[in-house]
């Protein structure tokens, strides 16, 4: 097979740009909800008390100050991809699209990973802070000894399984089955008792702060490279940000909102951290602590036993809370690769009736309990690569987008959809007006201008059908409102116009023991009709210029540089990007004397690596990037090799042991690309059944597969 075959890319067009199968549910408050609710209890009862036992200490502080800087670089980046195609798995989606098959594989192979690696650790720790909270309960009664049989070394393996953890899996599984809705709703609940019992104990803790903590500690605990660590292991805190990036495609208004939403949670996100860390570390001497502890074990050195009692319910609600959110985006991304074929689980692309991927689901959270099994500490190394990895993917695609001979995008705001369901009146008499009765319905229409078109059009299809059956006229005079149609054999003269019509739109019941159809959020040109299945059809078809909900942008549209001078300049700025990587990376190991060991050779090798990065970053001011409709990252390309920089510090700051660990995790993954993945011809296309466009032959199974019918008054009397 050609090698070629490993980079071909999906295609950006009107089947990919305008198809969606997902409901819009999530709102402003919904997107702050379960950003907050991973991030903050993640942040404040793991990733802060990991941070300064193992790493950084006090100054941790300054950690949350560069990992902030980063996160909201990130961001602004995230919301430039997120904007060009608003899509489920931001990431993944613009990987397949830019670098091809092989490469978007890995992205989402190494986020699968990451993520149920997270999962199963907030679990563990999930149950360690119950644990606390019952007094050693769960110790005792829900944790076995693990007998490892040899297979995986010692220190990867825990000491005794956790059946908590896994119990908490399977209950977090059945609330994910639930309308997302109902999730996001939980999540703002647990977050605001959460937050409110951190912020009682910040105040209590305010008055036992005393510097001389700070002293006693040592502010700088391992120096400069405690310091990169820490920011690394902070970097992660900030999972609640990247999992709204997989649900872009369910997020109402993404063009708008995301751009906004986006920057303000990770400053939400950051001063939380920041406020709690510093309050925390002046109030207690974390040195005299184990590196296991837990953070309301703080309250005992300042004998405060309520504290600890009220910290320790609120960390159960804040990490329930996680629990919940953060499987959502793992099982989209599981989603979106089985549907492309992947892996080789395809019926994992299915979506039930509420839009959740429950297959999808249950493969996350079953594969999640297995992962209960290895230590925190042995994943903990994986999961800050996958984050500085995820990152460093991101500004690649940035700057790939910016560079493009062809660039792929979005320039109009998609509609904010408004539901209807089982009962719909829609009628105008003289003009456009509409009487909704709206119930628990998934369907969609964008505005009362597009749907007053389609019901036009559909209408003078179905007149004309009508008129054909007894004529036998050609279906090329296809009737317009406002036209005279020609009288025929008993068919009486009937002038339509837009004055005298009255247009009801009616709705005709389902069985309910039948399969309900499976309807789409999405105003896009109709799917293929081959191999079609009857229960899957568009509620919408975009096939009139008028009608126009995405557009692409024009190649053609002149740009900064001379389009025959595009290539060459995408390929130099490729070339520029991996070599400022490469010498980031060298920079990095040089600071923590890696390569060489002696301490002046090292200076002088750094001073001279940092002098060529340098003029790597002017470089590229050289080259004129893109116009861009979409959301541009600011201060480009400076703010994004600030993030590029730091990220490739945290890089550098793994052991020759952590990149085994990740060469395993990637050899895994290309064992199963090459067994599956690679053997497919092309990504999975969708099959839609449009019940709009049948044919006048099909008109019986076009009316069994609507969930709604239209038909105009004068057909019905």
């Amino acid at each position: 097979m050609p090698m070629s075959r490993l980079w071909r890319t999906k295609a950006a067009n009107d089947e990919f740009l305008f198809h969606s199968e997902w409901t819009r549910k999530i709102g402003p408050l919904n997107m702050i909800g379960v950003a907050g609710v991973i991030s903050i209890p993640l942040g404040v009862f793991y990733i802060i008390p990991y941070a300064i036992a193992h790493f950084s200490g006090p100054s941790t502080v300054l950690a949350i100050i560069a990992a902030f800087v980063v996160a909201v670089i990130a961001s602004l980046q995230q919301v430039e991809l997120s904007c060009a195609a608003p899509k489920n798995c931001v990431l993944y989606q613009m990987s397949y699209l830019r670098l091809g098959e092989l490469p978007a594989f890995l992205v989402g192979w190494m986020t699968l990973f990451d993520g149920v690696a997270l999962i199963s650790t907030i679990h563990k720790v999930f149950s360690n802070y119950v644990n606390l909270l019952f007094r050693g309960v769960v110790d005792r009664h829900l944790r076995f000894p693990v007998d490892h049989l040899g297979l995986l070394p010692l220190a990867a393996i825990e000491e005794k399984y956790d059946a908590l953890a896994a119990i908490g899996i399977l209950c977090s599984m059945l609330i994910l089955t639930c309308s997302l809705r109902v999730v996001s709703v939980l999540s703002v609940i647990l977050l605001t008792v959460s937050s409110l019992i951190i912020f009682s104990c910040i105040v209590v803790c305010v008055f036992y702060a005393d510097p001389e903590n700070w002293v006693q500690q040592g502010f700088f605990k391992n120096g400069l490279d405690g310091l990169v660590d820490g920011t690394s292991t902070v970097l992660v805190a900030f999972a609640g940000i990247e999992a709204l990036s997989h649900l872009v495609e369910e997020t109402h208004k993404p063009l708008s909102r995301v751009p906004v939403l986006l920057p303000l949670i990770v400053t939400i996100i950051s001063m939380f951290l920041f406020i709690s860390t510093t309050i925390f570390t002046l109030a207690v001497d974390f040195s005299k602590l184990p590196t296991d502890f837990l953070l309301p074990e703080i309250f005992n050195n300042v004998r405060i036993p309520s504290a600890r009692y009220v910290l320790s319910v609120g960390s159960v609600c804040g990490l329930a809370g996680t629990s919940l959110g953060i499987i959502l985006p793992i099982s989209r991304l599981l989603c979106s690769m089985a549907s492309d074929r992947l892996v080789p689980l395809l019926f994992l692309s299915k979506l039930s009736r509420k839009g959740i991927p429950c297959r999808s689901v249950l493969v996350i959270c079953a594969l999640s309990c297995a992962f209960v099994f290895l230590n925190a500490d042995f994943l903990m190394p994986l999961i800050r690569f996958n984050a500085s990895f995820r990152l460093l993917i991101s500004t690649f695609l940035v700057f790939v987008q910016r560079f493009h001979p062809t660039a792929i995008g979005l320039e109009k705001q998609t509609s904010k959809y408004r539901s209807f369901g089982k009962r719909l009146r829609v009628s105008w008499d003289d003009g456009l007006s509409t009487t909704n009765s709206f119930t628990n319905g998934e369907v969609s229409f964008s505005s009362s201008t597009n749907l007053y078109n389609m019901l036009c059009k559909m209408e003078s299809d179905r007149f004309e059908h009508s008129l054909q059956k007894s004529s036998e006229i050609n279906e090329s005079s296809a009737l317009m409102f406002g036209q005279k149609l020609p009288a025929d054999e008993g068919t009486a003269k009937r002038v339509l116009t837009f004055q005298n019509s009255r247009i009801v739109v009616r709705h005709f019941p389902i069985d309910p023991k039948a399969n309900p159809p499976h309807i789409h959020n999405c105003i896009g040109s109709p799917c293929s009709e081959d191999d079609g299945d009857p229960d899957r059809f568009h509620l919408y078809q975009r096939d009139e210029p008028e009608l126009a909900y995405f557009a692409e942008y024009d190649s053609n549209t002149p740009s900064g540089s001379d389009s025959s001078d595009k290539p060459t300049t995408y390929r130099n700025v490729v070339r520029l990007f991996w070599m400022f990587t490469a010498f980031s990376v060298t920079f990095g190991l040089c600071t923590r004397e890696r390569i060489i060991k002696n301490q002046l050779a090292s200076i002088v090798i750094s001073a001279v690596l940092l002098t060529v990065i340098l003029v790597i970053v002017f470089t590229f001011l050289r080259f004129k990037p893109n116009r861009h409709l979409s959301r541009p990252t600011p201060v480009f390309p400076f703010l994004s090799f600030l993030a590029l920089f730091v990220v490739c510090s945290s890089l550098s700051s793994l052991h020759v042991i952590d990149y085994a660990k990740v060469s395993t995790v990637v050899m895994t993954g290309l064992l199963v690309y090459f067994s599956y993945g690679f053997r497919q011809q092309k990504p999975a296309g969708l099959t839609i059944y449009n019940a709009a466009n049948a044919k006048p032959e099909d008109d019986d199974i076009a009316e069994s597969a609507a969930i709604m019918e239209y038909k105009p008054d004068s057909f019905l009397e």
